[in-house]
């Protein structure tokens, strides 16, 4: 209450003050008025020659200071008695029922502040100064961030703006004193360097050592150490970015081995570079294709999200991370699916293509073709069958065992008439037991088969 009872005192002196200075300004001004007219009253009644109210600033200056006794302090707008000023102003403006019954209950219930007593004009002061004190954690949280800032914009406008660089001080070294870890501390730092080195050495260097000593990895420490950092850094962001782009055209050459060394060297020569983050992420892309496995993949991405958390790629990392994070569900997936590695038995051969790449009588017209002009005496069957939503696949059977479905698999892939026929559907193709197909049907997942067939099928041929 007595910080109130305080401020509310100088907030009645500042406005007596006031009062005072644009009353003598009125009456400064009625003495010039008559001076150049040459006659009338004094106290501003009716004379001849006067003039309209709003072309005489006397009248203009005792209006205000009326209205501000009456009704104190007021913003500038149209319509403020009334709770309707959206639909006043312009004509279509909704009003919310409730906010505008409240309002109407304020205006009808208002004083005007010259009725009020002195001590209910405090107290009136006193309740609109306690609302708007920031109670809670969350407003303490950004009042603290708006002082903050003011200090610092303050000195940077007595620095910059105003050219008045020891004014700046005062709010400089304040911001310091409360805020010490601000984010604004080294920039204040270097400033008060700069500002102290004409006019106090000693103080000057108690900045730079602070900041050298608590900031050593900021620009502003790095220009005190060497003045020509930033020539230096520049030449060196120009070198890094040339070998970046060298490496990165590897890479997508699927060069991976001279896209890695590359990789390296820049981040041995330039470890803080403007390319330190493309490197890194460069880096990992190039382990991924080199055959990392999926766990240590998401491991590196995680830890460029870490080590690179304002890095413009951050959003292209976490894409990959999503998408690795698919991956490594299917490949869940795939492990809860197990095939059975008994292999005396009926095998199929199987194409799966997508359902949109082809009508499935295209396919079946070309396997049989192919069927009849290699296996003239065999009998064998083809059938289309769905897999799921996105694919389908053709069926080639019977084959009595594993040898006899490889020499067709084999068959079919060296036959150019027929791949030429198909190479325009994206397809995938392999052989598969009788069992083993049952479980691929109920899968219903096209890459679920992929790791046990390279394995116990391709690795044998």
């Amino acid at each position: 209450a007595a910080i109130f009872a305080k401020v509310i005192e100088q907030e009645e002196a500042a406005a007596a003050e006031e009062d005072k200075r644009q009353r003598r300004a009125a009456r400064q001004q009625q003495f010039v008025n008559l001076d150049e007219a040459g006659t009338g009253t004094f106290a501003g009644g009716p004379q001849a020659g006067s003039v309209w109210y709003y072309y005489n600033p006397t009248a203009i200056t005792s209006g205000q200071a009326d209205f501000r006794r009456t009704w104190g302090e007021r913003p500038l707008e149209r319509n403020w008695r009334r709770s309707n000023k959206g639909l006043e102003e312009g004509g279509f403006g909704d009003v919310d029922p409730a906010l505008a019954a409240e309002q109407d209950a304020e205006t009808e219930n208002s004083v005007p502040i010259a009725e009020l007593s002195p001590e209910e004009r405090r107290a009136k002061r006193q309740q609109e100064l306690l609302n708007k004190l920031p109670l809670t954690a969350e407003a303490q949280q950004t009042a603290y961030a708006k002082l903050e800032f003011a200090y610092y914009r303050l000195g940077d406008i007595y620095r910059e703006d105003l050219e008045e660089p020891v004014n700046a001080i005062p709010p400089f070294e304040s911001l310091l004193n409360r805020f010490d870890t601000s984010q604004y501390a080294p920039e204040v730092m270097y400033q008060l360097y700069l500002i102290y080195q004409p006019v106090d050495l000693e103080r000057s260097n108690y900045y730079k050592n602070l900041l050298i000593n608590q900031y050593p990895n900021t620009i502003y420490a790095k220009v005190i150490i060497n003045p020509n950092y930033q020539e230096e850094s520049n030449a060196a962001a120009a070198k890094a970015q040339r070998l970046y782009r060298e490496a990165y055209q590897f890479y997508e050459t699927q060069a991976f081995t001279e896209a890695g060394t590359l990789v390296s060297q820049g981040l041995n020569d330039f470890p803080e570079n403007d390319f330190t983050d493309n490197f890194a992420l460069l880096k990992i892309l190039i382990e991924a294709e080199q055959g990392t496995n999926i766990y240590n993949y998401r491991f590196a991405l995680e830890g460029f999200k870490t080590d690179y958390p304002e890095s413009e790629l951050l959003g292209y990392a976490e894409k990959l991370l999503e998408a690795s994070q698919s991956v490594e569900t299917r490949i869940q997936q795939a492990k809860a699916i197990q095939y059975i590695s008994y292999f005396d038995q009926e095998h199929y051969f199987v194409l799966v293509y997508k359902n949109a790449s082809a009508e499935a009588t295209d396919i079946t017209q070309q396997i049989d073709q192919f069927n009849k002009a290699t296996y003239p005496d065999v009998t064998l069957a083809t059938s289309s069958l769905i897999l799921n939503d996105e694919y389908s696949m053709v069926l080639v059977a019977p084959f009595t065992g594993k040898q006899d479905a490889l020499a067709y698999y084999n068959a079919f892939i060296q036959d150019n008439s027929t791949l030429n026929g198909l190479q325009r559907f994206n397809f995938n193709n392999f052989v598969i037991t009788k069992d083993n197909f049952t479980i691929y049907l109920q899968a219903k997942k096209p890459d679920s088969y992929k790791t046990f067939y390279q394995q116990n099928y391709l690795r044998l041929e």
